[in-house]
Parts: C-alpha cells; structure tokens; sequence
C-alpha cells in the first residue's frame, strides 16, 4: 500500500504545471508503521492481561486506542501530498 501510494505522489507531481520535487518515502514509512503496530496487537492479543482490557473496554476505546496508534505519525502519510500541493483547491475549506 505503502508503495502505491508512493506511485500515485510520482504520477500526480509529473502532472502538475509547478515544479514540484515530491517527499517519497513517507508513505512506505506510515504503512510500516501501521503494520508493526498491527503485529504486535497480534502477538500480544493473547497475553491474559491484554484479552481481560480487551473484553471489559468498550468497542469505541478500542478503535480510539487504534487511532492514536496511528495519530503521531499520521503526518508521513499526508506530507508529500501537501508537498506537491495536491490539496490546493481544498485548503480554503481546512481551517489549519
């Protein structure tokens, strides 16, 4: 995923009318980052401790616990396109 996602930043910035030198490897580095935390849920799913706060938490924390797994370096993802301004038209509707 990680790779495709590579490819889509590299055929949108040889499109564009700017010169854009595109930021690669963030994506690949995300994807990786999400499957090693995937990996350790699953070796670690049937430690008792972990079965017990998986079955007492309610579905929403879990997939809140998910998210913020993923929200620190959530910024590897979006960077490149934000770099080759992919997101242009759209930036007067984020209030960032």
């Amino acid at each position: 995923s990680g790779l495709f996602h590579e490819y889509l930043v590299k055929a949108t910035a040889m499109h564009s009318t700017q010169v854009i030198k595109p930021a690669f490897g963030k994506n690949t580095a995300f994807m990786m980052w999400n499957a090693m935390t995937l990996t350790v849920e699953f070796i670690t799913w049937k430690i008792p401790i972990v079965k017990s706060l998986r079955s007492k938490l309610p579905a929403p924390v879990l997939t809140a616990c998910v998210l913020f797994s993923a929200l620190p370096v959530a910024h590897w993802f979006i960077h490149p396109y934000i770099k080759i301004r992919f997101f242009h038209d759209f930036e007067p509707a984020l209030p960032m």
